[in-house]
């Protein structure tokens, strides 16, 4: 009978070590959870997820922004806007080609800038942010 006081003094030190570590968790999960402003790419792929859930699990499609494709690999911040449109709809791969069926648009504004010189799209999506999902009437079957 000696044992039972030193059992009930285990128990309860695992009763207080299992509460300090939920309120530990509760606590840590709130601090994350509030650490201010989401970062950049986050915001991106949150500025993408309407154009990813409507294209194919897998495949390729072109891209599109105000400047012509030989500019987009030539600046930084060009560049940069196009990998993380790749980035924000993978598996899907992302072309710098305009002249595909399907092709994304990253524009600066909401409006749908003049293309023409890229073909005749329609619009399948308006995504909002200066985002579309376009198709490219002329594009090659």
């Amino acid at each position: 009978m000696r044992f039972a006081p030193l059992k009930a003094g285990i128990f309860i030190i695992i009763i207080l070590s299992l509460i300090t570590c939920a309120e530990l968790f509760t606590k840590t999960g709130n601090e994350r959870i509030n650490t201010g402003p989401r970062d950049q790419i986050t915001q991106y792929e949150e500025r993408f997820a309407a154009v990813r859930a409507a294209l194919p699990a897998r495949g390729a499609v072109g891209y599109i922004t105000e400047a012509p494709p030989e500019a987009v690999m030539a600046y930084g911040n060009l560049q940069a806007e196009y990998y993380l449109t790749q980035y924000a709809v993978a598996p899907v791969v992302v072309d710098n080609n305009p002249r595909r069926g399907i092709v994304i648009g990253n524009f600066h504004s909401s409006a749908l800038p003049d293309i023409s010189a890229y073909g005749r799209f329609s619009v399948i999506m308006n995504a909002g942010n200066g985002v579309f999902l376009l198709r490219n009437e002329d594009a090659p079957s």
